[in-house]
């Protein structure tokens, strides 16, 4: 019986070279679920994938089913998302939030919502000023974690499920906020209240939204780095390209 063809929609999160010409790609498919595939002969300068197949694009495939990795037999682009190719800034800001998607989806596990959610935090980066760049990738990152059940409890008690009140304590172990009551006898540390508040906004507010508000580099930069703690205690994953944001000043 021959390979099984089959077609998808997908985002390109990542490239790795393989041999002299040919890439292999970590893709997030339109049904939330991983697909890793060999693009042969992709780094060729006549290659018609070199163009089709760029970082943070989407784009409709055709794949060969193999037992390894997926053969990609056929491209057509979507959205090549120009813009990361020609903005430093708006390219760093879209890094961490591939990186993210790479850590957190599964070869043959779907995941609803999750490909609609990538692509909008994408294109609401690739539309925005530079000022907005870090302050989408930080709520692209709390949001992509919030649907993939990893939300934090930023309106009621991580604990016992009350209100949080005024309490600004918050603990990374538990999960969110704690209440006085729980903070009393639990890991939390005070969470500065200009924080606290743009974690929220930045969580329940839609991109356009966000993209109204006067950018803020530093509050950016504070939810960034809450981000990157907030992935590594409960995904158990250290994403660099946050790192790198914080450390060259982009996210200021």
């Amino acid at each position: 019986m021959g390979s099984r063809t089959y077609n998808a929609d997908v985002l390109v999160l990542n490239k790795t070279k393989l041999g002299e010409t040919d890439l292999i790609l970590t893709l997030l498919a339109e049904d939330g679920r991983q697909l890793r595939a060999v693009a042969r002969g992709a780094r060729k300068p006549t290659s018609s994938f070199s163009s089709r197949l760029e970082l943070y694009s989407t784009a409709h495939a055709q794949l060969i089913e193999r037992s390894g990795l997926d053969i990609v037999r056929e491209v057509r682009l979507i959205n090549g998302r120009p813009e990361f190719r020609s903005d430093l800034d708006k390219c760093a800001a879209a890094a961490p939030v591939a990186e993210l998607l790479a850590k957190i989806t599964q070869e043959g596990l779907a995941h609803d919502r999750l490909f609609e959610l990538s692509n909008a935090t994408l294109d609401a980066i690739c539309a925005a000023g530079p000022d907005h760049a870090s302050l989408l990738c930080a709520a692209g990152l709390l949001k992509i974690c919030a649907f993939a059940g990893f939300r934090p409890s930023l309106r009621s008690c991580a604990s016992c499920g009350g209100q949080k009140a005024d309490s600004l304590r918050f603990s990374f172990d538990e999960g969110g906020f704690l209440c006085e009551s729980c903070a009393s006898h639990g890991t939390a540390a005070y969470l500065d209240p200009a924080v606290a508040q743009w974690l929220d906004v930045l969580m329940y507010s839609t991109f356009a939204q966000l993209t109204e508000l006067a950018p803020n580099q530093s509050a950016a930069a504070e939810c960034i780095d809450f981000a990157r703690r907030w992935i590594r205690t409960h995904v158990g994953a250290q994403l660099k390209s946050c790192a790198f944001l914080l450390q060259c000043g982009m996210a200021r």
